[in-house]
């Protein structure tokens, strides 16, 4: 009897954890409501606190997701009761309709994606994510490269894409911070009481090459914060709204575009802000700076362009420095339509022409330069720069001549010797630059010298280097001219040739850079400063790919050959008539038929194609 008692109230026991803890039990029916459901379903639970659940029910959700798995609306609310991984090669769905509730208080709750997620609500279905309170930490990570899908989603947690290709569109959203490259976030809005007044990077790009187009941004941040960091970035048509009294807001990075949005300051107080442009190579333009205290600084020592813009006052544009010059005029007389769809155009400056008035000089003496535009309607400045990214200063800058439309500067050189044209930078009126240096510009098209007191002209036409498709000839010599060289069968027909001269001043043609039938003689023309020329030719082959196993040999001859293609051809027009095995051969392309595209297949493939 006393087993049977022992026995007895250890079943009570059991069957009070299953009441007090429905998941700590016997296995409960996935999909049903209160349930805990793991992401790897082997584990044992571990419980951690999440407050008051609202409404009581709902599907619970935390752990390391195996397989492709999709949370669905029948199933919502779901409770995040401690982080959730979607690992790489695993996509985790998310249906229209369905809220999640980020509900660890204890430990930093996030959702972390190195798979793929999608979000992917409707206009009148949108997916909720939310805290459930807020003592929870919560927030997205989203890791992988190849992308995801977020749309039409009320985001109240943190969002950090730290991948790339991801697109975020029609959503609201908490804090964001874009550490990779080729996101976009667009038609989306971030709201201030979500992310708290003061919350940390509340908008933030790191990475390059991202897009921000039609969003509504509430920017709160440290009182030096970086808005971007990164290259090659676009925010445009966007409304941005700064809070913090004295904050510094920077743009860093190079050739970034911030061009018709709208800037201001949270309208509840007088704050002053400053927006800091830390480098001279960013586009701003065909933006409205309203209010008072709205300030636009330039950091970088030299003119900087932001012209085109509208400002609420001259006062509110100004260096940060006292060798920092911002260039504002012209300015909008009217604020600018941020919804209009406007024709950006992001081709630079083209040169037209570029000569020195004299070719042979003395140590100290006078030289022009002159150069022309292609189209000079719309220009900057024309500036003598040290290399890319220099600054540009009003004393470098040529001087224009409307009637003659041509740019001219004077230099000199204090030293003897052979010299190139000078670089230049050419910039127009919406900051896109061309940096010219004439031995590389198109192909070294104006690559003129200027000999300076005794020095001769150099006669040195050797190639430093050479590489086609990225390749190096074997066993490659400025004195040997002749080589063989065998790309893969990837290969475009267009080769990719970069041919380095020894001497700097020398000039290099490159012709026959076209594969034909899978061949190609590259031939590279070296001309020195003095006349001498030396020519590098190379034989180039595509490689062969092999066909696919046990295809292509129709006739059985134990080979692939133009007989095989003719073969198919007979057979396709009822000339003759295959085996089960020769058709199988014949299926070169892999369709399941026999058509006259294998014998194409074929003869492309044996011409290296």
């Amino acid at each position: 009897m006393k087993g049977l008692f022992r026995y007895a109230a250890i079943l009570v026991f059991l069957l009070g954890l299953v009441i007090f803890f429905p998941g700590a039990g016997a296995a409960v029916e996935p999909g049903s409501v209160g349930q805990e459901v793991y992401g790897n379903q082997g584990e044992a639970p571990v419980y951690t606190s999440m407050g008051t659940v609202p409404g009581g029910g709902g599907t619970k959700v935390r752990g390391y997701i195996e397989q492709d798995t999709t949370w669905v609306k029948s199933k919502s609310p779901y409770y995040m009761t401690g982080s959730v991984t979607v690992p790489e090669g695993v996509t985790l769905t998310i249906e229209p309709g369905v809220t999640v509730y980020f509900a660890d208080e204890a430990y930093p709750c996030q959702l972390k994606v190195w798979g793929k997620l999608v979000l992917k609500g409707t206009g009148s279905e949108r997916i909720v994510l939310r805290k459930s309170s807020d003592k929870v930490q919560a927030g997205i990570v989203l890791y992988n490269q190849g992308g995801n899908v977020i749309e039409n989603v009320d985001c109240g947690v943190d969002l950090t894409i730290s991948g790339d290709n991801t697109t975020v569109q029609k959503s609201t959203l908490g804090a964001v911070n874009i550490q990779g490259n080729g996101n976009k976030i667009l038609e989306c809005s971030t709201v201030s009481y979500e992310i708290g007044l003061y919350s940390y990077y509340s908008f933030k790009i790191t990475g390059n090459n991202n897009e921000v187009r039609k969003c509504k941004l509430n920017i709160a941040g440290e009182k030096q914060h970086d808005l971007i960091n990164g290259d090659n970035n676009i925010i445009q048509q966007c409304r941005l709204i700064f809070y913090g009294d004295y904050y510094y807001y920077y743009i860093k990075g190079n050739y970034n575009k911030i061009r018709q949005n709208d800037f201001s300051t949270s309208s509840h107080w007088y704050t002053h802000t400053d927006l800091v442009l830390a480098s001279n190579n960013n586009q701003f333009h065909h933006n409205n700076l309203s209010g008072e205290y709205f300030y636009l600084l330039t950091r970088q020592k030299g003119l900087t362009n932001v012209t085109g813009n509208w400002f609420y006052s001259s006062i509110n544009v100004k260096g940060d420095n006292q060798y920092a010059t911002p260039v504002y005029k012209p300015v909008s007389q009217n604020k600018i339509n941020i919804d209009e769809e406007i024709d950006m155009d992001d081709a630079p400056p083209v040169l037209r022409s570029y000569t020195a008035d004299r070719t042979r000089v003395a140590v100290g003496e006078k030289v022009t330069l002159s150069l022309r535009l292609r189209d000079d309607s719309h220009i900057f400045g024309v500036f003598l720069v040290d290399g890319e990214n220099a600054p540009f200063y009003t004393n470098n800058q040529f001087t224009y001549n409307e009637q003659s439309d041509t740019y001219t500067m004077d230099v000199s050189f204090d030293k003897e010797g052979v010299y190139t044209l000078p670089r230049v930078a050419l910039v127009d009126a919406c900051n896109n630059i061309a940096w010219v240096d004439v031995t590389t510009y198109q192909g070294g098209a104006f690559n003129q010298s200027i000999v300076v007191g005794n020095a001769s002209l150099s006669g040195n036409a050797n190639l430093k280097s050479l590489t086609i498709n990225g390749l190096s000839p074997s066993g490659f010599s400025p004195d040997v001219t002749s080589y063989t060289l065998t790309v893969p069968g990837s290969a475009p027909d267009r080769l990719t040739v970069v041919a380095v001269p020894e001497d700097g001043t020398a000039s290099v043609s490159v012709s026959g850079d076209t594969l034909v039938s899978g061949a190609a003689t590259v031939t590279v023309t070296v001309t020195a400063r003095d006349g001498t020329k030396k020519v590098y030719t190379v034989k180039v082959t595509r490689q062969s790919t092999p066909p696919p196993a046990g295809r292509g040999d129709v006739n059985g001859d134990g080979k692939v050959t133009i007989m095989d293609a003719v073969k198919i051809a007979r057979a396709v027009i009822g000339l003759e008539t295959l085996s089960d095995a020769q058709k199988a051969a014949a299926d070169f392309n892999s369709d399941g038929r026999v058509t006259i595209m294998d014998a194409q297949k074929i003869a492309l493939y044996l011409i290296g194609k």
